[in-house]
């Protein structure tokens, strides 16, 4: 459940920044599935109830649900396109039917830049620990003078 809610209450809207392949694809499975199961709840409300109100209810909250994922999913795109090095303008290639869809879904099963790039540090890498300080060294002792 941590891979569905850290996008949400952690980088809600956060277009900076890299998510890795894992993290992407994990938040992706967590929201497939979510979405399918809202999907199947409304569907048995459509079967099994004949009152209008109860159906309006349920429809609501699935648009409610799919509006409030809208831009964590966005998000995550973006940084997992900056993870592996192209600008989050490429998102908009899902805008050209088919064949977009297909170059997205292709970039995000590419294996991360190593290293940093200009998006920032690999999220997996280790901190790089500070140079240890200097440690001062006293001035020799001076030689008391004979004059």
């Amino acid at each position: 459940m941590h891979w569905l809610l850290d996008p949400i209450l952690h980088h809600y809207a956060d277009f900076k920044g890299r998510t890795p392949r894992k993290a992407y694809w994990l938040f992706i499975l967590m929201y497939s599935v979510s979405l399918a199961a809202f999907a199947i709840i409304l569907n048995l409300f459509i079967f099994t109830s004949s009152e209008i109100s109860n159906l309006f209810l349920i429809f609501l909250l699935f648009l409610i649900f799919i509006l409030a994922f809208m831009l964590p999913v966005i998000a995550i795109h973006v940084r997992r396109l900056h993870d592996i090095g192209f600008s989050g303008w490429w998102y908009l290639l899902n805008f050209i039917p088919y064949l977009g869809s297909l170059v997205i879904f292709v970039m995000m099963l590419l294996p991360s830049q190593e290293g940093g790039n200009k998006y920032g540090p690999h999220p997996y890498a280790p901190a790089v620990p500070l140079p240890p300080e200097p440690v001062p060294v006293p001035p020799p002792p001076s030689e008391p003078s004979l004059a």
